[in-house]
């Protein structure tokens, strides 16, 4: 099972509007290697009125300072894996070419629900089922996901 990731902004949303669901649950186990770039942070920042609506337990400033605790925030420069991704991604999405400079940097999968990632074949994307299906294969992980694996996969 790969247990490097780079965490795209939608799965650091769906943790933060939903702390106790699956992909806060595989963040919080602290068993997967999980890198983001910069990027995600300023993105929460300026998305944050799209989605601040939602009632949420947090506010964002304590949200993105405890962040850091759980996934490793990556600065740029990126170097030679920025130019292998924007030739890869910024013709299809460039927003998203930190985020694959990233994973080629790391080798990382890419851990997100954006069906732009699909289109790139330089790294294997994947989303919470994901995880949760691979589970298994790394016990403390499925240990802390059991419950859910046993409601969503159904193969405990």
């Amino acid at each position: 099972m790969q247990t490097r990731y780079v965490v795209h902004t939608n799965i650091i949303v769906q943790w933060l509007l939903k702390p106790d669901g699956l992909a806060g649950k595989i963040i919080k186990s602290s068993e997967l290697e999980l890198f983001t770039p910069n990027k995600a942070i300023d993105e929460l920042w300026e998305n944050s009125k799209d989605w601040s609506g939602k009632k949420i337990d947090i506010d964002l400033k304590q949200f993105t300072s405890a962040l850091g605790e759980y996934i490793v925030i990556v600065d740029p420069p990126y170097g030679q894996a920025m130019r292998k991704a924007r030739s890869v991604i910024e013709p299809i999405d460039p927003e998203d070419v930190e985020f694959l400079a990233v994973a080629v940097m790391k080798d990382a999968d890419i851990w997100s629900y954006d069906h732009h990632f699909k289109e790139q074949k330089l790294v294997r994307v994947v989303d919470n089922l994901d995880i949760l299906k691979m589970s298994p294969e790394n016990p403390a992980l499925h240990l802390a996901l059991g419950n859910q694996y046993r409601r969503q996969v159904g193969n405990y």
